[in-house]
């Protein structure tokens, strides 16, 4: 084989395997672009569903209870009574609360007709007594259902025996507590009667939208990477 082809046929590669990076590299930012539209439709839907039922009155826990499942109840205000169950206590950790970072104090709360229910009672700071955060026993609130977050990527594993809590294993907790708890967690509600400190209100109602935004990005690496393929191609039929 002469000189010359050799060079051609590493040229022709040379040329093939751009074309695959570039095409790839494409497609690969035009799905990352449809996708963050779809989240912003998600996002855009889960907006109305906050502010919808922010906007109802205030309904019994143990009435909405007897409506179906608890959990297609997300960001509903309710209103109950009940017993902390005190001394299984814990610190879900960490949580940032103007700009500073603490813990949210999480306790189990028996409900008159003995199921256990997850309340959330609020932020402490660091370094905060628990049994200071948790010393009420009877209970009467308002409280926001939240389905718990599943444990993130870079979530750290839950520790038990050391008390560190980093997500609510509601399996694991029900486990430490010897009975099973309801599908849900009750995030109280600040009162101008309630202590200091926990420091209720903790649920993130204004929710961030800016996947339309995420989504210009990707469709603008998309055009961009269009364009330099376009360059190198031109440039490489002379």
């Amino acid at each position: 084989m002469s000189r010359d082809a050799v060079t051609n046929a590493v040229t022709a590669g040379k040329f093939l395997w751009m074309t695959l990076f570039f095409f790839c590299a494409v497609v690969v930012l035009v799905v990352l672009g449809m996708w963050q539209l779809e989240r912003l439709a998600w996002k855009r839907d889960l907006i109305t569903l906050v502010e919808q039922r922010q906007k109802l009155d205030v309904i019994s826990f143990s009435e909405l209870r007897g409506s179906g499942d608890l959990s297609d109840h997300d960001y509903r205000r309710v209103s109950l009574e009940g017993v902390f169950i005190n001394e299984h206590s814990f610190f879900l950790s960490p949580r940032i609360y103007n700009k500073q970072s603490g813990s949210h104090v999480v306790t189990p709360l028996r409900l008159p007709d003995d199921a256990i229910v997850l309340v959330n009672r609020g932020w402490v700071p660091q370094k905060f007594p628990l049994d200071s955060a948790a010393h009420i026993q009877h209970a009467t609130m308002v409280a926001i259902i939240r389905k718990p977050s599943r444990k993130g990527v870079f979530t750290p594993d839950n520790n038990p025996s050391n008390e560190e809590w980093y997500w609510l294993d509601l399996e694991e907790i029900s486990g430490q507590i010897g009975s099973p708890v309801l599908p849900v967690v009750l995030e109280r509600s600040h009162s101008m009667d309630s202590p200091v400190f926990p420091i209720g209100d903790q649920t993130v109602i204004s929710l961030p939208n800016n996947h339309f935004q995420y989504a210009l990005t990707w469709f603008g690496l998309a055009l961009v990477f269009s364009i330099c393929f376009s360059i190198y191609f031109i440039k490489n039929r002379r």
